[in-house]
């Protein structure tokens, strides 16, 4: 019985993220520009290790908490690492097409040296192949 609660617990954990619906007005928490996409667009988790914005005016942040100090704005179209399969849920935000969603993923940004978080739904997966020569993230 305590197998099937956790599990039911895990599953409304993440439906938490999932049935975030799209964005119908302007939120006080929302400082990122629309990117027009489609929310199933975004990142879930980091699965690849590299992750790249939709979105122009991306805040990095020391924390997932809206209050948290930024350190770096990101542009759409540039990469990052993040760390794999995670993800943080926090504060709740509007950005990307996503209305009261409080996903975040950890990325590094190499022109500071440092780790922070930003919206998950900003940030769309990057999958390398073997055969690949040239790296977005670079």
């Amino acid at each position: 019985m305590k197998m099937i609660r956790r599990s039911m617990f895990g599953i409304v954990a993440a439906l938490g993220l999932v049935l975030a619906g799209p964005a119908g007005g302007a939120s006080a928490h929302s400082d990122v520009a629309s990117a027009g996409q489609l929310a199933a667009a975004y990142t879930r988790n980091c699965p690849s290790g590299s992750v790249v914005s939709i979105a122009n005016n991306l805040p990095v942040r020391a924390g997932i908490k809206i209050s948290s100090p930024i350190f770096h704005w990101g542009q759409k179209g540039w990469g990052y690492a993040c760390t794999r399969n995670v993800y943080a849920l926090g504060d709740r935000y509007t950005a990307c097409g996503v209305s009261n969603a409080n996903g975040w993923i950890n990325v590094y940004v190499p022109e500071v040296g440092q780790w922070g978080y930003t919206y998950m739904t900003c940030l769309e997966d990057v999958w390398f192949s073997a055969k690949s020569e040239q790296n977005p993230l670079s």
